[in-house]
């Protein structure tokens, strides 16, 4: 939930999403994606603001966590909101990508510290190599895939049943799986 591009938000940007929490509270939505982060820094007032419109929504704080300084304090800060369930990260540090065992060498740091406070959610650029390294490691519980499903990677495709079946049966430790067509 954002109204803009980037992961700040101001006073007029609170607005009409104080609106619509409260909306997606009344029809019965199970949960909010949010979070505020500007300059390496949690925008938690912002953040309980929204959450206020909306008090019996659980929430999961999205991948404005991957922009701040001290991810860790953050996951300290961010368990002791009641709403909040779960972190959505890509254990990307620094803004570098790094290969897939870096990834989930680092998720892996965040669960640790979330311990079952809250749980951490890998996302952003889970292929299958990092499918293939959480099913290793089992770094974290869940997994959240984006353009992977799509085909061609293209996140305005149309999700492709064969390639979620497929991150599907990576994440649950198939092994000897057939490789998947290339995209035209």
């Amino acid at each position: 939930m954002r109204e803009n591009a980037g992961y700040g938000t101001g006073p007029a940007e609170l607005v009409p999403m104080c609106r619509a929490a409260a909306t997606f509270a009344e029809i019965g939505v199970d949960g909010l994606v949010v979070g505020f982060a500007r300059e390496g820094q949690l925008l938690l007032n912002e953040l309980r603001e929204v959450l206020q419109a909306a008090p019996g929504l659980r929430v999961t704080f999205h991948r404005a966590f991957d922009s701040l300084a001290d991810p860790l304090d953050a996951i300290e800060v961010l368990s002791d909101v009641p709403q909040i369930d779960r972190i959505l990260t890509d254990g990307i540090s620094a803004g570098h990508k790094g290969p897939a065992p870096s990834r989930c060498a680092r998720l892996r740091q965040y669960s640790d510290r979330a311990h079952s406070r809250v749980t951490i959610i890998a996302g952003g650029e889970v292929d299958e190599e990092m499918s293939s390294q959480i099913a290793l490691t089992r770094c974290v519980p869940e997994v959240h895939v984006g353009r992977a499903a799509r085909d061609g990677h293209d996140r305005e495709a149309r999700v492709d049943a064969a390639r979620v079946r497929r991150l599907r049966d990576i994440l649950d430790g198939l092994s000897e799986l057939p490789a998947l067509p290339k995209s035209p």
